[in-house]
């Protein structure tokens, strides 16, 4: 999935569009720019796309206000709105007010709020959740205890980052077979 600002004041997406990531109310693949529903461009400040694949794909918007919002493939969770249904238009991360910054991984979403802290939903097979454990999911942000100060956050398939007000890097990190989550600098 790709997304773009359109000088029509409507954010676009276009692409894979089989589990509704590209938030156009379909499931329906695009070969062009489609408008996403209910997102107007004036009220975006970034957008992130996250997933493995086309079968996978999920969208958050940040709005201007400190809001965030989601759409697409649910099954883990990602989406952050208490359910694990897949939603082909957006709705708001529940428990998230103030954020500056978003990221989206596979199937994992991060946020970051003025206050330099992290909140984390979705997937946690390896520990990406940062919350020292594996092997669950979380529908709902939770605060990553143990990182605080952040000043940039990013996502990768499987894993998280953050970057600290004092420059130390954060990342959470498991074990190859699960175990518990550390925080290296």
């Amino acid at each position: 999935m790709s997304g773009d600002l359109s000088a029509d004041s409507t954010a676009l997406a276009w692409g894979a569009g089989r589990t509704g990531q590209l938030g156009n109310g379909t499931t329906a693949d695009a070969l062009s720019p489609v408008g996403v529903t209910g997102l107007p461009a004036a009220d975006v400040a970034k957008l992130a796309a996250g997933g493995a694949g086309s079968a996978d794909g999920f969208a958050l918007a940040l709005d201007q206000n400190g809001g965030v919002k989601s759409w697409g493939h649910n099954s883990s969770g990602q989406l952050g709105n208490g359910g694990n249904t897949n939603q082909p238009v957006p709705t708001a991360v529940s428990r998230l007010a103030d954020i500056k910054d978003i990221a989206a991984g596979g199937r994992h979403g991060l946020a970051l709020d003025s206050a330099g802290q992290v909140y984390v939903w979705g997937d946690n097979a390896y520990g990406q959740l940062g919350n020292n454990r594996s092997g669950d999911s979380r529908t709902v942000a939770d605060r990553v205890q143990g990182a605080s100060k952040v000043k940039q956050i990013a996502a990768g398939l499987d894993f998280s980052l953050a970057l600290a007000e004092d420059g130390k890097g954060y990342t959470a990190i498991t074990t190859s077979l699960g175990g518990n989550t550390t925080y290296a600098h």
